[in-house]
């Protein structure tokens, strides 16, 4: 009866869409690891696992970055030289995991290059406000400082959709 109804399709088309679909159910409850490992596998899993990837990194950050800035904020962190650190990523890495989540209370963004602009830009536009402060004692001898953002209570509701994380 499956194949009846999918005939006038090219044989080839409903082996891969099945491998897509089962790929993605299985990628979606992989350990970080294991689902790094699909890039490894013949096609489609790669490209199952690019887009598992992805969507556990827009999950980790839409508290702290409406899904629609996303693409600002990678160009900026990209601009800057600048990587993720601390709890989004630590909950990146452990997602998967059966039983284990790590809900990020904060957004560690360390950058290289001085010039930071556009990404301070884009997060005083989402509503965050910055102050300088000293870096932990630990880093003094490799940082100046430490610029801290922290957005409002009523900035976090008017970017929050129903289900309490940042919007698109």
């Amino acid at each position: 009866m499956h194949d009846q109804q999918l005939a006038p399709l090219h044989p080839s088309f409903v082996t891969v869409y099945e491998q897509d679909i089962l790929l993605s159910l299985i990628a979606e409850h992989l350990p970080w690891p294991a689902l790094n490992m699909l890039a490894y596998w013949p096609a489609p899993a790669p490209r199952v696992m690019r887009v598992e990837a992805r969507k556990r990194i827009f999950s980790a950050l839409t508290p702290f970055i409406p899904l629609r800035h996303a693409p600002e904020f990678f160009d900026a962190l990209e601009e800057t030289g600048g990587l993720i650190t601390g709890s989004v990523v630590r909950r990146v890495l452990r997602s998967g995991q059966d039983g284990v989540t790590v809900d990020p209370f904060d957004l560690n963004i360390v950058i290289r290059k001085p010039t930071h602009y556009h990404l301070h830009d884009l997060l005083t536009r989402i509503g965050y406000q910055s102050y300088q402060a000293n870096p932990p004692a630990r880093f003094s001898m490799t940082m100046k400082s430490v610029e801290v953002y922290e957005m409002s209570t009523t900035t976090q509701k008017a970017n929050t959709q129903g289900d309490g994380r940042a919007g698109a």
